[in-house]
């Protein structure tokens, strides 16, 4: 049995269940059945199966669709069934693809097609966001966001990529994955914020919850930013309404947190000369 993944399902363009909402566990039985669980976390920690939200068999399954990272895996089952899984760490994905029996070509199961989206992501991302990549993508991941502009504490499920110097936060329209561009439907990718690298000036790792950082960011343009600009085009203070911020990464894993923090501190020693300092903060 796969958990703790979070979970969408989309039949015939209607969206029944909240991804940011719902924890959902994948079980195969013996005879190849496939049972998808809606999990719900007591107070206590403790997890219970609240009902059933899905029932097929393996036999069923006709495509698997993975992203970037294999953040995001879109299952289609015959009948119109869809679903796309975010398992949140590389690990639980290649699980669920296992478990799905597409893990390798040696499994593939038996009119099952399994599709890479990776380029179709990054080819979005340069046509709503970045208009060229020439050095590529240096990291990318999903996570839960929040800064001192936004109204309120919650969190935000985003996606960040570390592209040419520069930290990109973007809405990512998950209930398009795998499907065609529609010029009638919003963009994948929308710009959330955005810095420089150079002008982070600290990191903060929470000593209490190793899987979330404070980011302190100096320069840093107020306002919206059009997603037409030239990511690598670095704006002169005096030409902005510059201020200081500060952004809150929550990662689903700390691998991942301590994977971001090697990035960012490599490229701002390139850009800057000076170590990027990291502290613990309470």
């Amino acid at each position: 049995m796969l958990n703790n993944m979070v979970f969408m399902k989309v039949s015939h363009h209607v969206v029944f269940i909240s991804f940011l909402c719902s924890e959902v566990a994948l079980l195969r039985s013996c005879n190849d059945k496939l049972y998808l669980l809606q999990i719900d976390v007591l107070a206590e920690g403790q997890e219970v199966i609240n009902r059933v939200l899905g029932f097929h068999r393996l036999e069923e399954l006709r495509e698997v669709v993975v992203g970037l990272g294999l953040q995001a895996v879109r299952v289609h089952m015959e009948g119109n069934a869809t679903y796309v899984f975010l398992p949140r760490n590389t690990k639980k994905s290649k699980d669920l693809l296992c478990l799905l029996g597409v893990g390798d070509a040696t499994t593939l199961s038996t009119g099952c097609c399994l599709q890479s989206w990776e380029q179709v992501q990054v080819s979005l991302l340069e046509k709503h966001i970045c208009r060229s990549m020439k050095m590529g993508i240096s990291f990318y991941s999903m996570l839960l966001f929040w800064h001192d502009n936004q109204d309120g504490e919650s969190w935000a499920l985003r996606s960040v990529f570390v592209v040419e110097g520069c930290l990109l936060v973007c809405i990512e329209n998950l209930l398009c994955f795998s499907s065609l561009a529609d010029d009638s439907r919003p963009p994948y990718y929308t710009l959330d914020s955005r810095c420089q690298i150079e002008n982070i000036v600290e990191i903060g790792i929470e000593v209490n919850n190793r899987r979330c950082l404070t980011l302190i960011l100096n320069n840093v343009p107020s306002g919206s930013i059009s997603s037409t600009e030239e990511i690598g085009i670095v704006t002169k203070p005096e030409e902005i309404n510059a201020k200081v911020l500060r952004w809150k990464l929550k990662w689903f894993s700390e691998e991942t947190l301590l994977k971001f923090v090697a990035v960012l501190k490599a490229i701002h020693l390139g850009l800057t000369t000076s170590e990027l300092p990291v502290k613990h903060i309470s």
